[in-house]
């Protein structure tokens, strides 16, 4: 009975050393479809548009062109907004970045990853104050 003990625990001991360890970042450059919608302090704002990314090993750059338009009970503005990718960062599955007045956190879909979603928050977006909330997806 003791000898048996001993085998389980050997072979249990060895469960899971086959396995590959995960990518410390995954390959996300290129061009992206972005979208998001964020609300807060009784606005509501929509956007999508274009991302494209240069990734140096965990390192995020790039450029960002976007349409949106924020509406309260009061009233409704269009924008448009473009600028750089911020702060970018790639480890594993997560992703963060800043595009503007806009902070990024998302999960990675895929290897090579053809999804990306999470949250988001904005603060400075047309007709709005304080920060706004939400969630954004993009498609590779």
């Amino acid at each position: 009975m003791r000898r048996a003990g001993v085998v389980l625990l050997l072979a249990l001991g060895s469960c899971g050393s086959d396995s590959a360890p995960a990518p410390s970042a995954l390959p996300v450059s290129g061009s992206w479809k972005v979208s998001q919608v964020v609300q807060g302090g009784g606005a509501t704002c929509g956007e999508g548009g274009a991302l494209a990314l240069t990734q140096s090993g965990a390192s995020l750059a790039g450029t960002f062109n976007a349409r949106g338009a924020c509406e309260t009970s009061s009233i409704a503005v269009d924008f448009v907004r473009s600028g750089n990718v911020e702060a970018g960062s790639v480890d594993g599955t997560a992703i963060h970045f800043t595009l503007g007045v806009c902070q990024y956190s998302g999960t990675l879909v895929g290897n090579p990853p053809t999804l990306v979603s999470g949250s988001v928050t904005c603060t400075g977006l047309p007709a709005t104050s304080g920060a706004l909330l939400g969630s954004w997806e993009a498609s590779h």
